[in-house]
């Protein structure tokens, strides 16, 4: 709604009523032509005369006035413009990834725009548009979004936040821990070990944590491994306890397929090679802790795969966006009240100097 509107439209009827005025004034000066202010024996010696500019112009007035009572008929319509104003609210949910950041995850049995990815790498690029939206996504504008990491103990990595803009650069920093590759070499063998493992349970564990206190009306996990748990304090189902105790479902996605796969390091003496690595996605623990938080499973061995989960989970955990509408008036009566006054003065004035008439 952009237009203009006119409020009381009723007032039409007066722009209807000029035209009315200007034959009654046509017949009284018709009928008054009889009645003389001077009075004259014969007019004779004034019909050769040429009228002057003054006595051409002689309407001026008379239009003028119809002019005013045009403009004042539409002031008083009161014309408006409206803008109508939409805006939104939502009751977004709170959405936090658990992301497995195993050595594993380094894979490259995955593919974008024709090139062999890493199984990390289709994560991120399918979280990235989960949350901002393309690849067939919509983007989650109105939810709270955050990420905690996993190997062989869990971390924080990204809060709870509609900066959404933050939780991107935070992905892009997550990279499994590759003991093969010569920048790692002087890390000692029990963080080679532990990275080298999968604490499912522990990662969990913490994703409840970040999301227990929170008052959203909706709380999801979105759990995404391509391994088995082999390391941590908490057992996954046990973790699952946790989450259905404080109302918090909990999706799994199985990265992959269980077996062997090929995986790319960059070693120091033949340079970049695929060596086999050996993956072992533990499915039933994962649709386990689906079914008891009251989620779902999906396997995603390929990045269009992976796609069609995250439109699943999509369409299934939305927000509630309440919308409202209402309109925004912007009086526009002046526009013709303005020359109503204009039209008025002038003929008043023209009325009683250039054109007055003798009574």
């Amino acid at each position: 709604m952009g237009g203009l509107e006119f409020r009381h439209p009723a007032f039409a009827l007066l722009l209807a009523a000029i035209p009315a005025l200007w034959c009654l004034r046509w017949l009284f000066r018709r009928r008054g032509r009889r009645e003389a202010a001077i009075r004259f024996s014969s007019l004779a010696p004034f019909r050769g005369l040429s009228p002057t500019a003054r006595l051409r112009l002689r309407h001026v007035v008379p239009v003028l006035r119809a002019l005013a009572l045009a403009a004042l008929a539409v002031a008083l319509m009161r014309p408006q413009r409206g803008t109508e104003m939409a805006p939104e609210s939502s009751k977004g949910i709170s959405i936090l990834m658990a992301v497995d950041r195993s050595g594993s995850m380094l894979a490259e049995d995955f593919e974008a725009d024709g090139k062999a990815i890493s199984r990390i790498e289709a994560v991120k690029k399918v979280f990235r548009e989960f949350v901002q939206g393309g690849g067939g996504l919509r983007g989650r504008p109105y939810d709270e979004i955050g990420i905690v990491t996993f190997a062989g103990y869990p971390v924080p990595l990204a809060p709870l936040t509609l900066d959404h803009g933050a939780v991107i650069e935070f992905l892009k920093t997550i990279e499994p821990f590759d003991p093969r590759d010569p920048a790692n070499r002087r890390v000692d063998r029990q963080t080679v070990e532990e990275e080298s493992r999968t604490a499912i349970g522990d990662g969990l564990a913490l994703a409840v944590d970040r999301l227990k206190d929170l008052t959203s009306k909706s709380k999801v996990i979105i759990l995404m491994s391509d391994g088995m748990s082999n390391f941590g304090q908490l057992d996954p189902l046990e973790g699952a306890e946790l989450a259905k105790t404080f109302g918090i479902k909990v999706h799994t996605i199985g990265i992959g397929q269980s077996g062997i796969t090929m995986q790319v390091i960059d070693d120091p003496f033949f340079g970049k090679r695929k060596v086999p690595v050996k993956s072992e996605l533990d499915e039933d623990t994962l649709k386990a802790i689906a079914a008891a938080t009251g989620g779902k499973y999906w396997n995603a061995a390929t990045t269009g795969a992976l796609q069609e989960v995250y439109g699943e989970i999509d369409a299934l955990e939305r927000s509630r966006i309440e919308s409202s509408r209402f309109y925004r008036f912007d009086e526009k009566f002046q526009w013709a009240a303005i020359p109503a006054l204009a039209f008025l003065v002038l003929e008043v004035i023209l009325a009683g100097t250039v054109f007055r008439r003798i009574p």
